[in-house]
């Protein structure tokens, strides 16, 4: 009847999920008043968002077991992030990277999942479903390890703390 440690980045995770959609009909609604049409393709935006969780979660396990160790991981994320904020196609078209730098760029894996709701939400189109499956396969292989990864140290958790 102990605490169970592997449930937090669960939590972490599930909590902000929870908010992207409650909040997500919102969004709906401010494109149906601006007078962009949804079509269909919307309803393949529940297999984007179970993508981008398991991708998220892969990723929360990971930092939560190294940040155990290293105590300055918190600091150095929040810099990472904010990089990896400016290198992701929020508020600017992936069309304006020049083609030299493509390549490099499509390794973000946050490029492909925001074009994958641009594209099903802005354009109604069926989005890379290439690209969204190697982010998958990536994420789950991730989560495996990161999973394993976490359960390993979780016994160095209260030590270290």
């Amino acid at each position: 009847p102990g605490f169970i440690p592997e449930i937090m980045p669960i939590v972490s995770v599930m909590c902000n999920f929870i908010n992207f959609v409650i909040t997500f009909p919102f969004l709906l609604l401010i494109l149906m008043l601006s007078d962009i049409s949804l079509s269909f393709s919307i309803f393949l935006v529940p297999l984007i968002l179970l993508i981008q969780f398991i991708f998220t979660l892969s990723l929360s396990y990971f930092i939560a077991a190294v940040n155990v160790i290293f105590r300055d991981t918190e600091q150095i994320l929040v810099v990472l992030m904010q990089i990896w904020f400016f290198l992701s196609p929020i508020f600017y078209n992936v069309d304006i990277i020049p083609l030299k730098y493509k390549y490099i760029y499509n390794l973000n894996p946050l490029v492909h999942l925001f074009e994958a709701y641009r594209t099903l939400i802005m354009q109604g189109k069926i989005p890379n479903f290439y690209a969204l499956g190697i982010i998958i396969f990536c994420s789950i292989t991730l989560l495996f390890f990161s999973v394993k990864l976490f359960t390993h140290m979780r016994f160095q958790f209260v030590e270290e703390l």
